[in-house]
């Protein structure tokens, strides 16, 4: 797999291209999770659990899906040293994390982010709510859209508990279930300034979750340092809306966009691109209200445009018509001026333009 840089599995007989998302599913109530832990969780899956990270040996993500009969849904991301890698979680056929059984899923509904990883540094990642009426949950019930990680981090994407966990480590897991769950480290949640107030309306921990040194820590795997999980929670991309710059700041450019049915410019600023910008054919994205990007066969969420690590960036989030560079497809692409970028059969241009 030392080429591979996502890994995508499928439960026998699941047939991707199968997935036309055509019909309604209901997710039964009484294979809910809702009520176990996660610590339960990972103890009924731990062998399957285990087989997936051990199986992925570049360091990166493993995203580990589970529901009633046990894993639903695994994907693998390898850490670059250059660039960022992303994948998907949702109901649509396309996402990478493909989750079908529960109807109040958006068809994409989470993003998630890899850092850039230099060789001696953890590995560093986001996970951000593509504007979705459900966003997601973390293991202490708190209602979330993004949060960044540096090591081992639980939530619930609607009916569905979700484990992200650090690949390519050479130390085996041990063999019991009890003796791996040691072996994750406590997750200490902090929050910025910009997590509250917000539309969630959530109630902030802050009390309990300061004094982190104080708290018992848990071993890693044998012959590891003890350690912690950081977890910073932060706003995503909230509201909707044209101009994206905040009064007291400058546009970093502006995305022009282009299609049959007319032009038009967006500008960005820098806490916008923090936080995520979306363009698609559905009013959660930044561009309702304008007519260029309403062909039906642009996806209703098509493209992130996101700044990592002090580079911006344009996501293809997994629509069905693709996002193309120089004639190439695309998953991201590093945003430089006059960077040109296609989505679909010619549907629709765009640019990103100094702003004049």
């Amino acid at each position: 797999m030392s080429d591979k840089t996502r890994v995508v599995r499928l439960r026998t007989g699941k047939f991707r291209e199968d997935a036309v998302n055509a019909v309604t599913q209901v997710f039964d109530p009484e294979r809910s999770l809702a009520g176990v832990s996660f610590e339960e969780l990972f103890r009924r899956n731990y062998d399957a659990i285990r087989s997936i990270c051990e199986g992925f040996e570049q360091p990166g993500l493993a995203l580990i899906a589970v529901d009633s009969t046990g894993v639903t849904a695994s994907a693998c991301m390898a850490a670059k040293p250059d660039r960022i890698n992303v994948a998907v979680v949702g109901r649509h056929g396309m996402a990478d994390l493909y989750l079908e059984g529960d109807a109040t899923l958006s068809l994409r509904h989470l993003a998630v982010i890899l850092h850039p990883r230099p060789a001696s540094d953890d590995i560093r990642f986001r996970i951000l709510d593509l504007r979705t009426a459900l966003a997601f949950v973390d293991e202490n019930g708190r209602r979330l859209e993004a949060l960044e990680a540096e090591g081992p981090v639980f939530i619930r994407c609607g009916a569905y508990p979700v484990f992200f966990l650090p690949t390519g480590d050479e130390i085996p897991w041990p063999d019991e279930p009890g003796a791996g769950w040691e072996c994750i480290p406590e997750r200490i949640y902090f929050d910025e300034e910009l997590a509250e107030p917000d539309r969630w309306e959530r109630r902030r921990l802050r009390a309990r979750w300061q004094g982190a040194d104080e708290r018992p820590r848990r071993p890693r795997r044998a012959g590891r340092p003890a350690g912690t999980t950081r977890v910073q929670t932060f706003r995503g991309p909230v509201l909707a809306h044209r101009r994206l710059v905040a009064e007291e700041e400058e546009p970093m450019g502006e995305l022009r966009i282009h299609s049959d049915a007319g032009t038009t410019g967006i500008a960005i600023g820098a806490r916008a691109a923090r936080e995520g910008v979306l363009f698609g054919r559905y009013d959660r994205c930044d561009n309702e209200g304008v007519p260029v990007l309403t062909h039906i066969s642009i996806s209703r969420v098509h493209v992130l445009v996101l700044e990592i690590a002090g580079q911006l960036y344009a996501i293809d989030t997994a629509s069905t018509n693709g996002v193309f560079a120089d004639g190439e497809e695309v998953r991201l692409v590093p945003l430089e001026y006059d960077q040109r970028l296609v989505l679909g059969d010619n549907l629709a241009s765009v640019r990103w333009c100094v702003l004049n």
